[in-house]
């Protein structure tokens, strides 16, 4: 067991519960952060049996503006050594912009893109002390735009602008890697209000979860800047780069009209 800590947000479900799953493996001390404390103490207590690590778990909404800071000083108070910050936590919303909830998508806003920008920002110097990692849940939707989930993919292609920009001023004192998922087998799709035809295309197409987080461990500690999850959504992102944008976007359009 080593001695240092992983700060996984959004740990309490999907990609993020198996990220936590997969840090313990390796013998990594956890700090499980989201909103529902029930579902992270179960969580801690599931990955301590199996794997013997510590599992700390910090309640704290990311949405809000004092969300990072609490994390922060929750790993200041605890005088944890942390190694690596995993920024998961994050949703979409699905529909027409307009027709969308201005505040839900501001929400989305400041929990994708403020919340994770501060966390980076943060973190950083307790990183450096281990020449530690932090890898960032992107999207293959940063690549694009996507009609009906507008403001969604823009906080995505945020997500990995930052990471690759930050990737190059941190090399040699903590290692960024942005992991871009296709659809994923996890809440996603009902947490953004989609509906079932959308649905069944998550479950026909979308990987399992344990394999994205298998790919995004491993290109972290590969210090990648980035990895695309899948080969069909390697491909995906190549056609995207050569065909005219407007046919991408019809593309996703189709997709995504339910």
């Amino acid at each position: 067991m080593k001695n240092t800590y992983a700060v996984i947000t959004g740990a309490s479900s999907g990609i993020g519960t198996e990220l936590a799953s997969l840090l313990a493996e390796r013998g990594y001390n956890l700090v499980l952060a989201a909103r529902s404390e029930e579902k992270l103490q179960n969580i801690a207590q599931a990955i301590q049996a199996k794997y013997g690590v510590k599992a700390l778990i910090c309640k704290v909404d990311l949405a809000k503006a004092e969300g990072p800071q609490a994390l922060l000083d929750f790993c200041t108070t605890h005088q944890l050594s942390i190694e690596i910050l995993v920024n998961n936590a994050g949703y979409g919303v699905w529909g027409a912009f307009e027709k969308c909830s201005l505040q839900e998508q501001q929400e989305m806003l400041r929990l994708n893109n403020e919340s994770l920008m501060s966390l980076c920002y943060l973190f950083h110097l307790k990183l450096t002390q281990n020449k530690g990692y932090i890898l960032n849940v992107a999207s293959t939707a940063a690549f694009q735009a996507v009609p009906k989930m507008a403001a969604y993919a823009a906080t995505k292609s945020f997500v990995l602008s930052l990471s690759r920009a930050l990737y190059h001023e941190w090399k040699g004192q903590v290692s960024v890697t942005a992991l871009c998922p296709g659809p994923t087998k996890t809440g996603f799709v009902a947490r953004a209000g989609m509906n079932a035809t959308i649905d069944k295309f998550f479950e026909k197409m979308g990987m399992e979860a344990s394999d994205v987080a298998r790919l995004g461990v491993h290109a972290m500690f590969k210090r990648k800047p980035e990895v695309i999850a899948g080969f069909s959504n390697k491909m995906g992102v190549w056609l995207g780069n050569i065909l005219p944008k407007s046919a991408v976007e019809a593309v996703a359009a189709m997709l995504f009209k339910g």
